[in-house]
């Protein structure tokens, strides 16, 4: 394989253990934003949308003019809440990454023509359809999308391509959940709302940091949503005295180096720097002993092919093969918590053989600390515990 470009957009995959069979009864295919759009590409990259529909203020109206028809009500009100779910993305100081999704009454100003097409993309068996080539349109089959959770996923997931996203695989790298920008799915196999990879997808597009936070909901501003927990006695959700933002995430381990993690799923390949950090405390002013934790850890992985649904270069995130299944820890930085935030960062260069597709990247916090009392582990609070890439 040759060397690849920098494509975090089409990246952030799921983490299934095994193989997931996909159900082709239907032979229903989701169809990417048209690939005029995309830069020239090298050997097994993944396309990048780089186009004017990538802005983060969208317009859009219903437009009753497609071979569809007229929208009906219903109709209306599921593609709404589609468009609508990428609105509620927060950034790490709870800020909205995506600044507006607006309906207007009409053509103009921009506008995104949202339609209802029996045959979008040319192909009566293509579920929805997105371009930017003379005009943004969004268009979905109402011949295939006959249910309201169908309206929504698909809607959601074209709006996702003309926010400037591609394609990921079908598996959520975090929880296994299916993910609204997966390369292909049937009608069948449909997302009730964003998974952990489509929000860290859309934050690493449009984040506020440099580099970009590349973890999901780094600041706990959506709740506890998309981080996974380890023998914790205790997680609260606290405003009280946050370090950045408007929340902080307190926990405590029931036996000693109870932690908590997220994972995302990086398709660049070459020398890079993956930059981890979060910041710390204790609750307690009593006395402790022990450490808080930051771990990097990588697994790699390999794609294979599948003609059904691939992209350009052949390969199918869908379908992952394990060769490295075990963790890998790259880096590991260690603190004892005061009652004072501090940040604990850490820094690693780190390299994806021309041999592998991606990496899983996951970053972990650990707490061993107990107070010196024997009366059991010490409750610590987190923020802002994220992953960056200082690679591009």
């Amino acid at each position: 394989m040759g060397t690849r470009g920098w494509d975090w957009l089409g990246a952030l995959r799921g983490e299934a253990e095994t193989l997931r069979p996909f159900n082709w009864l239907l032979g229903l295919v989701l169809v990417a934003v048209t690939m005029a759009m995309a830069p020239s590409l090298v050997a097994d990259a993944f396309p990048v949308i780089e186009n004017d529909c990538s802005d983060d203020t969208i317009t859009y109206y219903f437009d009753n003019s497609g071979s569809g028809g007229a929208w009906a009500s219903w109709q209306k009100t599921a593609a709404r809440g589609g468009f609508a779910d990428w609105s509620g993305v927060l950034d790490w100081d709870g800020g909205t990454v995506v600044n507006s999704l607006v309906e207007v009454g009409g053509p103009g100003g921009g506008a995104v023509n949202v339609e209802l097409d029996t045959s979008p993309g040319g192909n009566p068996g293509t579920l929805g359809y997105a371009e930017c080539t003379g005009g943004a349109t969004i268009s979905l089959n109402p011949t295939l999308i006959t249910q309201s959770l169908w309206m929504e996923h698909w809607a959601r997931h074209e709006m996702g391509h003309l926010l400037g996203l591609e394609h990921t695989g079908n598996d959520d790298s975090q929880d296994g959940s299916v993910e609204t920008m997966a390369t292909c799915t049937s009608v069948d196999t449909v997302s009730p709302g964003l998974s952990q990879d489509d929000s860290g997808n859309i934050t690493h597009k449009k984040g506020d940091l440099d580099p970009e936070t590349i973890h999901a909901n780094a600041g706990w501003e959506e709740g506890t949503t998309f981080w996974g927990y380890s023998n914790l006695a205790y997680v609260n959700l606290s405003t009280t005295n946050p370090a950045d933002g408007a929340r902080a995430l307190e926990w405590r381990p029931v036996v000693p180096n109870g932690l908590i993690y997220q994972t995302m799923n990086y398709a660049a390949a070459g020398g890079f720097t993956i930059d981890a950090r979060t910041n710390h405390r204790k609750l307690s002013s009593s006395p402790t002993s022990g450490l808080v934790t930051l771990q990097i850890l990588v697994r790699q992985v390999t794609y294979a092919s599948n003609p059904q649904c691939s992209y350009p270069t052949g390969k199918d995130q869908n379908d992952r093969i394990y060769v490295q299944e075990s963790w890998t820890t790259v880096g590991v930085q260690t603190a004892a918590p005061t009652t004072q935030w501090a940040m604990l960062t850490e820094s690693t260069p780190y390299t994806i053989s021309s041999l592998w597709d991606a990496a899983d990247i996951r970053v972990r916090v650990k707490s061993n600390v107990a107070y010196t009392s024997g009366s059991g582990m010490a409750t610590i609070a987190t923020d802002t515990t994220r992953a960056r890439d200082q690679g591009f």
